[in-house]
């Protein structure tokens, strides 16, 4: 493998690099339903103007504003659909593997390469999220973009405009990218001290200079207001628990930091990934102590923000960090790789087999059975062709988003619906939200990402209080969306509690 013709690599290289698109194009075309986060950032992007995306969002959302403003721009020209708001981060997933190829051009000899690549296009994070109405895909591509354009001015000694034109793309990030900053900051660093002369540091240092400005605006007036309890809450496994040295920080570190290869590196074979990793770390500083720099302060960046409570160190949060885990897994199976000995020959394709034949069966079979998280769109459908005049219909809270999002696409008007209460601490409080419909013949009740409690399974304690009340008449269910037909007359209720 460490020995393969320059021709056989580059087909290699070819196939994959087409793979990784196949992929995406196949996942992004199943065109799966919007789930309840995707449902809820859509319904902002629809129902606010321009403006009013500079504000707080509702339900619990938020985005970069750059991501928001083409999201709405796309929804005015192209309507709201779920192909049309997913086109952006999905045209991202598309650049991003031929960033990512650059880069291990630069870094990696064939073998290492190849592997990098292979983890690259079959990782599931990576394809997931390039087809979905989030932010995360663009956050891996402008960081992929920055890295790039870092590389190619401090090999080439670029000249003043390829510092304009990179101070412009640093900028265009901090609009795009909440962790562009964290890049950014790696990429000044990395160039700072790869230029020995003082015109280009100089430069250099008008890049960092333009890009911190940008960057405190942005923060003061756009980011810091993010910082809500809602949003903090919900990251919180993401922050280092403190005391800083106890058991629960040192459980919470070893939980991050394997953690990190499976989601959102995609690796499975995480303590292997985890060995690798140091060891590819060790290397690559012993053989580039710059391009070591590059690569590590983003991950080290992102460590150090999330032991100050400032940015969370978990799944698609840091999926932008991806493609540099991958990239050290890779180094350190290069060293391996080129290790002398009998026996090394057939470690190779072990090496290989282990850390790739997940993601590859996973891509595969996914391939001919597309992600489904939350289907809401053949539900609605179902009410559509099978609701009466007088129906009631009661949407479970955290259905709302989606709810919403679809029957507004599949125009259907004059629905009387109702949204449900939350009330996770308290189910008395369920039981008091539904009697308001007892005597109601024909009621539809419609769930999606159901919420279990302390043990309580939310969807189950609903139908199971709905049928001492009423009894249930049909049935429809879609993967993670249901949708029931009570009839709750007076009639009903003698039966049901005999």
């Amino acid at each position: 493998m460490p020995f393969l013709p320059f021709r056989k690599t580059k087909l290699y290289e070819f196939s994959l690099l087409l793979i990784g698109v196949i992929l995406r194009v196949a996942h992004y075309f199943a065109n799966r339903s919007l789930w309840l986060d995707e449902a809820c950032l859509a319904l902002n992007i629809m129902n606010n103007s321009f403006l009013g995306l500079l504000h707080n969002l509702y339900y619990g959302q938020c985005a970069p504003f750059g991501f928001l403003f083409t999201e709405k721009f796309l929804a005015l020209h192209f309507g709201g659909s779920e192909l049309t708001l997913r086109f952006l981060p999905f045209i991202c997933g598309i650049g991003s593997i031929f960033l990512f190829y650059y880069l291990v051009k630069k870094l990696l000899p064939p073998a290492g390469r190849l592997l990098a690549l292979a983890l690259f296009v079959f990782s599931k994070p990576l394809i997931y999220y390039s087809c979905e109405v989030k932010q995360y895909s663009v956050e891996v591509f402008f960081a992929l973009a920055l890295l790039a354009l870092g590389v190619y001015i401090a090999e080439k000694k670029g000249n003043i405009l390829d510092f304009f034109l990179f101070v412009c793309t640093g900028v265009l990030s901090l609009f795009y990218s909440y962790s562009a900053s964290i890049v950014l900051f790696a990429v000044f660093v990395y160039m700072l001290v790869s230029f020995p002369c003082k015109f280009r540091k100089g430069l250099t240092l008008i890049c960092g200079f333009c890009w911190l400005m940008f960057f405190l605006v942005i923060y003061f007036v756009f980011i810091e207001k993010l910082y809500r309890p809602q949003i903090l809450g919900y990251w919180q496994e993401g922050f280092a628990p403190y005391p800083l040295i106890s058991p629960v920080f040192f459980n919470w570190l070893g939980d991050r930091f394997f953690g990190m290869f499976y989601n959102p590196a995609g690796i499975y074979a995480k303590s292997l990934a985890a060995f690798l990793f140091i060891l590819g770390i060790a290397n690559m500083f012993k053989e580039n102590k710059k391009k070591f720099l590059l690569f590590i302060l983003p991950v080290f960046t992102v460590f150090i923000l999330s032991l100050f409570h400032k940015y969370p160190f978990k799944s698609r949060l840091i999926l932008f960090l991806a493609p540099l885990l991958i990239i050290f897994v890779s180094k350190g199976a290069e060293g391996i790789f080129n290790l002398s000995g009998k026996n090394i020959r057939y470690i190779r394709p072990v090496l290989a087999f282990i850390l790739l034949i997940q993601p590859i069966s996973i891509s595969a079979y996914h391939l001919f059975k597309p992600i489904k998280i939350e289907e809401m769109r053949p539900v609605v459908k179902y009410l559509s062709k099978n609701i009466k005049e007088g129906d009631k219909v009661y949407v479970y809270y955290s259905s709302e988003c989606a709810f919403k999002y679809y029957i507004k696409q599949l125009n259907l008007t004059g629905i009387n619906y109702a949204i449900g209460i939350s009330s996770r601490k308290s189910p008395a409080g369920y039981i008091k939200d539904l009697n308001r419909f007892k005597g109601t013949k024909r009621l539809w009740v419609i769930f999606s990402h159901d919420f279990n409690w302390e043990g309580l399974d939310e969807e189950k304690f609903f139908l199971g209080y709905l049928k001492t009340i009423g009894r249930q008449v049909s049935a429809f269910k879609a993967r993670g969306a249901e949708i029931y037909l009570f009839d709750l007359t007076k009639q009903n209720l003698t039966p049901q509690g005999k």
